[in-house]
């Protein structure tokens, strides 16, 4: 005879098969978040601009420097030579007019004289030099003092005319150029419609002239037919650039 089975003998019963038939089905499936990335550094809307000024500074110095050579068969010879006419030299370049503080000279030089030979080059002496620089505010002295230089065998010359206002005026024309850009990025603002904002960047870009040399010298002092003024060497442009950026900031 069979017994009857309770409720709470079913519940123990299907339990277990309830988990076997669990394990038996499809994989578990894990989730895993996904996290989107925003970029927070976007460039900022900008406007670029640039501003160009030069300046003509005319030079109020000229230096000339002198080099004087003597050749010895030996060094003790070749120094010894240089400086018995370094010094009458420089009583000459003093009588002319040179200041005792605007002549300069440099450390004395000796360098040995080769002599080509069908093998090998062999020497065949030694060479002293010495540099001297002469600076005058007076250019109307300059023939006088290279005539001077030439009588006491001045072997090579050469002038350099700048100014000593220079730095002043580097300050200037940079002054001007940072207000020509500010100039031209208010009217490009103007007339696209546009706010400007915060300044981002400045960048300085020289464009310097060449220096005095001696083919500019030859043309400054091409005289002027008919006329009796005093020779004066050309002004040097001076020229900078500056490049201004801004930030648009958005309309009112």
């Amino acid at each position: 005879m069979s017994t009857p089975v309770g409720p709470r003998a079913w519940r123990a019963l299907l339990l277990p098969l309830a988990l076997l038939l669990g394990g038996c089905g499809t994989e578990a499936i894990t989730t895993v978040p996904v996290h989107s990335v925003v970029n927070a550094t976007a460039m900022p809307r900008q406007i670029k601009v640039n501003g160009i000024a030069t300046l003509e500074v005319n030079p109020d110095v000229v230096d000339l420097t002198l080099t004087l050579e003597v050749q010895g068969a030996r060094p003790k010879e070749a120094v010894t030579g240089l400086e018995a006419q370094r010094k009458p030299l420089v009583a000459a370049l003093l009588a002319a007019g040179v200041p005792v503080d605007e002549l300069r000279l440099s450390h004395v030089n000796v360098t040995p004289v080769h002599k080509r030979h069908p093998d090998n080059h062999v020497i065949d002496g030694y060479r002293a030099s010495v540099t001297l620089v002469a600076t005058l505010k007076d250019f109307a002295r300059i023939g006088d003092i290279m005539d001077t230089a030439a009588t006491h065998q001045v072997s090579r010359m050469h002038t350099h005319f700048r100014s000593t206002k220079m730095p002043e005026m580097k300050l200037r024309v940079r002054e001007m150029a940072l207000e020509a850009a500010r100039r031209k990025a208010a009217q490009v603002a103007t007339s696209m419609k546009v706010v400007l904002g915060d300044l981002l960047a400045v960048e300085e870009l020289a464009r310097d002239a060449p220096r005095w040399g001696a083919p500019s010298n030859m043309n400054a002092f091409a005289p002027a037919q008919g006329s009796d003024a005093p020779l004066q060497p050309g002004a040097l442009p001076i020229s900078l650039t500056v490049v201004v950026s801004y930030e648009l900031a958005d309309s009112p």
